[in-house]
């Protein structure tokens, strides 16, 4: 994904300290909180729900005024957690509408949960975009950033 931001000539800013210590509060101590945020050890050492941590995080980084857009790469056995990703990532989207989410994910090897049912969910509301890999999402929220500058540019041709 970082070789792709890079490819894409999209920026990955650093992380407000407001940012960093909303993450680090659901994380372990040792645990260096960067961007990109990596969950893994909230997820497996802290004694916060899996639910929490996704949620806090994610949250924490669209709350931040240098984040643009977040790509989750997220195995699709996330679903089985209570509440389940498709909630999560659905109430999330509902409170930041001006900021792209998009989700590549990746299949369970310890669950049967498919990421197309999950898809099939995430799909009916209309706010999360789903690619097949990190690589097709980065890409298109490049086209998309184009495409905003542009709007931004040309709107600023027309003097009245």
């Amino acid at each position: 994904a970082m070789d792709a931001c890079e490819e894409y000539q999209l920026n990955i800013p650093e992380l407000s300290p407001e940012t960093r210590e909303k993450i680090i509060s659901i994380s372990p101590e040792w645990h260096t909180i960067n961007n990109p945020v990596d969950i893994w050890p909230a997820m497996g050492i802290s004694r916060h729900p899996f639910g929490e941590v996704l949620r806090t995080t994610i949250e924490a980084v669209l709350s931040d005024n240098k984040i643009h857009a977040v790509l989750l790469i997220v195995g699709a056995w996330f679903e089985s957690i209570s509440p389940p990703f498709s909630e999560i990532v659905l109430e999330v989207a509902d409170k930041f509408k001006d900021k792209p989410i998009v989700w590549a994910p990746y299949e369970g090897w310890l669950y049967k949960i498919t990421a197309r049912e999950i898809e099939d969910k995430i799909k009916d509301h209309g706010r999360v975009a789903i690619f097949s890999s990190p690589k097709k999402a980065l890409k298109a929220l490049s086209r998309l950033a184009e495409y905003s500058e542009f709007q931004e540019e040309s709107s600023n041709w027309y003097a009245y």
